[in-house]
């Protein structure tokens, strides 16, 4: 399992979401005389995002491990394939790289 492309995509919405928030907070405040963010409303914001991102992430902290996993078992089971792949692979990328 990896990360899918809809768990990024509602990450990058929540972003949006909270950016778009900040945005017409500075824009309501802007036209107060005395506005800005406080020092608790910035902390606040700061460690709603940071949550955000930190339980996304943490989320997909064991589904990598997993991957890593079963990466390296597959290695450890056909080592000649393994190895073989990797070769392929690297004169495929060098023949690439050399062509410039």
């Amino acid at each position: 399992m990896s990360v899918s492309e809809k768990e990024v995509q509602e990450l990058k919405k929540e972003l949006s979401e909270m950016k778009s928030l900040i945005t017409d907070y500075v824009k309501e405040t802007k036209n107060a005389a005395n506005s800005a963010f406080s020092p608790d409303q910035m902390k606040s914001l700061a460690h709603e995002l940071g949550q955000n991102v930190r339980g996304f992430f943490d989320d997909k902290k064991d589904v990598i491990v997993d991957q890593k996993k079963s990466c390296e078992t597959k290695i450890q089971e056909n080592p000649l394939a393994s190895t073989l792949i990797a070769f392929v692979g690297g004169a495929i990328l060098a023949a690439l790289i050399s062509k410039k």
